[in-house]
């Protein structure tokens, strides 16, 4: 497990990294119905992408949903390994089963990542395969 493991947790923060500095998004924090206002009101992620006209979307759930998490497999060319059955004495007794592998251009070969879900490894290695800690 990498020390990124411990510490980016799923969420709308990280589905707003991950749109924009992975999938290349702009992202744009409002509060999803026009009669919210206030410091109380829940913001939400809005995206949008840089072609012309693009009106902007609900951020992907990257973090939580496995379509989502899927575009960034694709993007950065990476590969998903399934869930290995947690037992005391291996890695994985953390119950963190699932592996995320990216490829990295920064003279290391690829990172990986585990978690206890697919999209949540998915996130968590293609943050540091770009640099993000």
């Amino acid at each position: 497990m990498d020390t990124m493991d411990v510490g980016v947790q799923a969420g709308r923060d990280l589905d707003a990294r991950i749109a924009e500095r992975v999938m290349g998004m702009f992202v744009e924090w409002r509060h999803r119905h026009a009669y919210q206002h206030g410091a109380s009101a829940k913001r939400e992620p809005w995206c949008m992408t840089a072609a012309p006209g693009c009106d902007p979307f609900p951020c992907p759930a990257f973090s939580t949903n496995i379509a989502d998490a899927w575009e960034v497999v694709v993007k950065l060319g990476m590969s998903v390994h399934a869930p290995f059955a947690p037992y005391a004495g291996n890695e994985y007794a953390n119950g963190e089963a699932w592996r995320a592998e990216a490829p990295t251009g920064g003279g290391v070969d690829s990172v990986t990542s585990d978690a206890a879900s697919a999209p949540l490894a998915i996130c968590r290695a293609a943050l540091e395969a770009i640099g993000e800690t």
